[in-house]
């Protein structure tokens, strides 16, 4: 689904996945958040640039990385903030980023975003490994 409307706007995927890193969460949730980034990154994103979706396992932590070259983020404090939108010509009610946070909250999974204006952003879900 996401990879046709990401080609009708010229937006490449590129993703870097380990392939022994398993995340133990609910499986809903998980998806939520990932839909919602990857939408998000397709609706913000500049015609003809990539998005690139990296995890990464360390020793206690996996790291879910989804990285747009878009118009960026004018407010990332801001960004989680129930019915926050900054281009609202683009749709949607504001509502995606929060319960993404709530999702995030709920499970102990830590986040964070880096944007710069014109160039792109950044979103990192740090989630904690058992043992």
């Amino acid at each position: 689904y996401f990879t046709e409307i990401a080609q009708m706007k010229g937006i490449e995927f590129a993703s870097e996945l380990e392939g022994d890193c398993y995340i133990y969460t609910n499986r809903v949730k998980l998806n939520r958040l990932i839909d919602n980034n990857l939408s998000n990154a397709i609706k913000y994103s500049n015609e003809n640039s990539k998005i690139e979706v990296s995890l990464k396992k360390t020793e206690h932590m996996a790291i879910l990385i989804f990285k747009d070259y878009g118009i960026g983020i004018e407010k990332p404090e801001k960004i989680f903030d129930r019915y926050y939108r900054e281009e609202i010509s683009k749709g949607g009610f504001g509502l995606g980023l929060n319960i993404v946070k709530n999702i995030c909250d709920d499970d102990d999974i830590e986040v964070s975003v880096k944007s710069v204006v014109n160039k792109g952003s950044s979103f990192k879900y740090v989630f904690k490994l058992l043992g």
